[in-house]
Parts: C-alpha cells; sequence; structure tokens
C-alpha cells in the first residue's frame, strides 16, 4: 500500500510511476508502429484480393457468355486496348485532342495550364491503378470563349473521344448579363493516366 502521508516520494512509489509510465509508452508505440500499419496492409491487401475476385468474375462471366474462345480472346485483346486508349502513359496527346476539339467545335482557348501528374490514391490511402501500372492525375485548367450549344458539344465530344479518362472538376461561366450567345469562363478538369 502507498503511504501518501509521507512528504516525499519513495523507491517504490517511483518504480510503480515508472512501471506504468513504460506500459504505456510502450503501449502507445505497439499501436503506432505494429498494430496501425498491420491493419492498413491487412485493409489495402482486402482491397486488392477484392480487386482480383472482380477481375476473375469479369473473366469468368466473359467466357461463359462468348464460348468461342477465339471470341474470348478477341474480347479481352479489345477490352486491354480500350484501357490503354482511355488510360494513356502522358498527358501531352490529350492536352493536343482538347486544342483539336476545340477548333472543332469553335471553342477558343486563351490559356491551358496543366499542373504536374500527382498519385492518385483510394479511399485508406491505397494507390489507385490497374494491370500493374500506377495511376496519376494531371489538374488542367482551360480559359475559353464559345457559344453554349458549341461548348455543350465541345464537353461531350471529349468525354467520349478523348484519349484518357476525364472527370471535370469545375467550371465557371459567365455571360456578362448580356443578350448575346456568347460565353467565356474556365474549365479545372482532371486527365487521369496509367504508367
Amino acid at each position: 500500500m502507498i503511504n501518501v502521508q509521507k512528504r516525499h516520494i519513495t523507491a517504490g512509489q517511483l518504480g510503480i510511476f515508472l512501471w506504468i509510465l513504460g506500459l504505456v509508452g510502450f503501449s502507445a508505440l505497439f499501436f503506432l508502429f505494429m498494430y496501425r500499419p498491420a491493419v492498413h496492409r491487412l485493409l489495402d491487401k482486402k482491397d486488392e484480393v477484392e480487386q482480383i475476385d472482380d477481375h476473375l468474375r469479369w473473366v469468368n462471366q466473359t467466357i461463359e457468355s462468348e464460348k468461342d474462345p477465339e471470341h474470348v480472346l478477341q474480347r479481352f485483346v479489345i477490352e486491354g486496348q480500350a484501357l490503354g486508349r482511355r488510360f494513356p502513359s502522358s498527358a501531352e496527346k490529350s492536352l493536343l485532342v482538347l486544342a483539336d476539339y476545340a477548333n472543332k467545335f469553335h471553342v477558343r482557348i486563351s490559356q491551358v495550364q496543366a499542373g504536374e501528374p500527382l498519385k492518385v490514391f483510394k479511399q485508406r490511402g491505397m494507390r489507385f491503378g490497374a494491370d500493374g501500372k500506377k495511376c496519376w492525375g494531371v489538374h488542367v485548367s482551360l480559359k475559353f470563349q464559345s457559344e453554349y450549344y458549341n461548348l455543350v458539344k465541345y464537353i461531350e465530344t471529349l468525354r467520349k473521344a478523348l484519349p484518357a479518362y476525364i472527370v471535370i472538376d469545375r467550371m465557371e461561366i459567365d455571360n456578362g448579363f448580356t443578350t448575346t450567345p456568347k460565353l467565356s469562363g474556365t474549365i479545372d478538369l482532371y486527365l487521369y493516366l496509367l504508367e
């Protein structure tokens, strides 16, 4: 029993305090350096297993629906080419297509700013990717002038024809409170690439 009547700390009290402090410190270090990383690794592996299961399920469904091995092989080749087309390895080609389609639809682009490619992560911090390649996102900001219908056609065409997966993050449009159909503004979008 600890005697609290004494004015100084005894060696036994100091030993108990240090033992409790060491236990708390060990528990905190165990949680930070052993338990949490192990849980994250386990959840990452679970995500990988679910992704592989989904892919195997899709492969089995494709084989069962096609029946003919020739058609199955052709379908896999087409899917691989589509993935390569939608997720190119660099942003330059996609940026050129952005400008080409702008000219075709009479959308005047006055400025294009493309950021550095950034890593794309899933919910729990795992890198996103496919077929052994890692996904990168490139932020692109466009300043434009266009008529409304041309702008709508331009955006619809980009979603279908651009050689990268595209997500429009934000769009600001200003017509200056005039009655003309001319619009000006900015579009912030992300291009997604695989390397």
